[in-house]
């Protein structure tokens, strides 16, 4: 058997009516989709604009070469090609060459691969009923916990249909890591009983498992020396964060709004001044009430921040998630604030923009929802042009409080989101991936790729060859660092689709409430439903397969 380079004849004759294939087609074999992607991906590297790529110097090659008779445009011509098959013949004779080539060491990697087989076997054996039973029983305890506490953060409160995953930045990353735990031993062991690990799903199994464990082991890290230095400089801190809060949440909304109930008015702003000092005792007197309410959590901030500190030893992102809840507790008066100033704008337009269609002359039809024309008595002219003329010139004075406390609502969610950006990039960076990208594109297939041999760099193939044979390798392509990223490039797209659109302006104008960024931790795990119980069966027959 020759050791040169792989060569195979693309022609119809040899490679699509050989025996093999030919047994299959007699069968009537559908061709997948995956195969058919496979065909389409081939062909389009082999035949580009009716010209081959040009050469270059792969660390891996095999050649090809086309016959003078022209087969290998009717192989062109074929729809439905089996250049899957092609491709496997071709890592299949790769294999029996280097075994060829290096038959010691091929056998010392088997004899190395036994000798392993045969001493884990025994260890197993001597340890099975002492310590590996014991473990599988712990296991089985720690998943069904696992999943009862999965039932608990993710059943709706009645009347609100909301779970405490929903309401919580840190119930929601608890709920993330409780599936991880159990979705990590199915996905490690569907990998491992594999017999097709080279498959892209088994592919894809490996390195988001590994991805993973690498992500949460820095995660640890980074929440182990993050939590050291909160428990460190629990007070210090405490006194820091304290006074940011009182400057920009309490001091500063104080300041502002006895700004704007002054004389004379700011900035030549024209206040009604009956209802400016109204809207401003009222809100004045809500923040009060704020003060006394969160005393007792502004004293023992210490020890929550000494708490959230422990918590690091669970990773980073627990740290995260809980200082973003801290923040939406200590700014919950500016929540209420903005509702209220919103509710009363709102309803202002409203009505501004209804009574405003009785000078048209004309009426919103409520049942064809449109407007249509109408006629209106003298009075109720009247009685609409005087309450047109109120609200028109109280506008101003909601629209004063309505763009401060909607100003300080866009602070907070743009805090909240940056909290968001952060555990997002620490749940679900491609770590695992950029290190095979960068340390072994070939783990990382994005397709193959042909280019032309010129007759120098032939590796030594026979001068006796036919003139007309046109040699080509074949090269893996890696995936671009913009495939493995495709995760920001979601996020990215969501928060663009979520904010910067005209219904998002449209509702500012017209004081519709702005919701909070939306949950950045796209879907990484499968589907699970959460409306029952734990099924202590199939937690039974999961520890079974284990042991």
């Amino acid at each position: 058997m020759s050791l040169e380079p792989l060569i195979l004849d693309l022609s119809i004759a040899k490679t699509m009516m050989g025996p093999a294939y030919s047994g299959q087609r007699s069968g009537k074999r559908k061709i997948s989709v995956e195969e058919w992607k496979i065909d389409q991906n081939m062909m389009a590297h082999l035949f580009p604009a009716g010209s081959f790529g040009g050469a270059s110097s792969p660390t891996r090659s095999n050649s090809f070469r086309r016959g003078s008779n022209g087969d290998l445009l009717a192989h062109n011509s074929t729809k439905h090609s089996d250049l899957g098959i092609v491709l496997e013949k071709i890592n299949q004779c790769y294999e029996v060459e280097s075994s060829i080539k290096n038959p010691s060491r091929r056998k010392i990697i088997t004899t190395a691969t036994m000798l392993f087989l045969h001493t884990w076997n025994f260890i197993y054996s001597l340890l099975k009923f002492p310590v590996v039973i014991p473990l599988v029983v712990v296991v089985f305890i720690v998943r069904v916990a696992v999943d009862l506490g999965l039932w608990l953060i993710n059943k709706t409160i009645k009347g609100a249909e909301l779970a405490f995953k929903d309401i919580s930045t840190f119930g929601y990353q608890i709920n993330l890591r409780l599936q991880q735990t159990c979705f990590w031993p199915w996905q490690y062991i569907q990998w491992r009983t594999s017999t097709q690990k080279l498959s892209p799903l088994c592919q894809a199994q490996y390195i988001g498992f590994y991805n993973t464990v690498w992500l949460i082991v820095n995660d640890v890290i980074l929440g182990l020396t993050l939590g050291s230095f909160l428990m460190l400089n629990a007070e210090a801190l405490a006194k820091q964060f304290l006074g940011i809060l009182d400057y920009w949440t309490l001091d500063g909304i104080t300041s502002v709004i006895d700004w704007l109930m002054g004389w004379p008015p700011p900035v030549g702003l024209k206040l009604n001044s009956e209802l400016n000092g109204f809207l401003g005792q009222l809100f004045l007197w809500i923040l009060n009430l704020w003060k006394d309410f969160v005393l007792p959590l502004r004293e023992n901030l210490p020890t929550l921040l000494y708490s959230i500190g422990f918590c690091g030893c669970f990773g980073a992102t627990f740290i995260l998630s809980l200082v973003s809840d801290l923040m939406a507790v200590f700014t919950i008066h500016l929540y209420l604030f903005y509702v209220v100033a919103a509710k009363i704008y709102s309803w202002q337009v409203e009505a501004i923009l209804s009574l405003l269609t009785i000078f048209r002359g004309k009426k919103l039809n409520v049942l064809r929802n449109r407007v249509d024309n109408a006629e209106f008595d003298l009075d109720q002219l009247l009685v609409g042009t005087i309450l047109f003329t109120l609200l028109v010139f109280l506008f101003p004075t909601v629209a004063v409080y309505y763009i401060l406390f909607s100003l300080t609502r866009v602070g907070v969610i743009g805090i909240q989101g940056a909290f968001e950006i952060l555990l997002a990039f620490l749940n679900h960076f491609p770590l695992f991936a950029i290190m095979l990208r960068l340390k072994e594109p070939s783990r990382l297939p994005a397709g193959v790729k042909f280019s032309l041999l010129v007759n120098e760099n032939r590796g030594g193939h026979s001068s006796s060859s036919s003139s007309s044979a046109v040699y080509l390798k074949i090269e893996n392509v890696p995936i671009g660092m913009k495939t493995i990223f495709y995760q920001y490039i979601y996020i990215v797209d969501r928060l663009v689709t979520y904010y910067l659109t005209s219904a998002t302006t449209k509702s500012f104008f017209t004081g519709r409430a702005i919701a909070r960024v939306p949950r950045l931790q796209y879907p990484t795990l499968p589907e699970r439903n959460f409306d029952e119980l734990p099924n202590i069966g199939q937690i039974y027959d999961f520890c079974r397969k284990i042991v």
